[in-house]
């Protein structure tokens, strides 16, 4: 019965390999996928979006930030560390775009 759900981890490793794939820096040291796996749950969970949904919608969250990377300095680049408890307060302006345009394609595409 449970070996089809989806879990934190499978949410987190489809966040980098949808990176890696769509962005033009990819995610390769081990700190930062650290940085990934440890806060990624966390951040959906204080959203209330279980770990179903989060991997439901994490193509289309990175595929935000890829539509918003532009090579300026200041453009949505996504980076492990806004993720991070310390960051997060900061970031997550920026993360919460990402995850309500996620939001709106699913709904759109129902």
């Amino acid at each position: 019965m449970y070996e089809n759900r989806i879990s934190w981890k499978d949410v987190a490793e489809s966040f980098l390999e949808h990176h890696n794939k769509l962005m033009r820096k990819p995610i390769e040291r081990d700190s930062d996928k650290r940085v990934i796996f440890r806060n990624l749950p966390y951040w959906f969970r204080e959203r209330g979006i279980d770990q179903d949904k989060a991997y439901e919608l994490m193509p289309h969250f990175i595929m935000y930030f890829k539509n918003n990377d532009k090579h300026k300095k200041h453009d949505e680049q996504i980076k492990p560390i806004w993720f991070h408890p310390n960051q997060r307060y900061n970031m997550s302006f920026k993360l919460d775009k990402g995850l309500k345009y996620a939001i709106q394609y699913l709904i759109k595409n129902e």
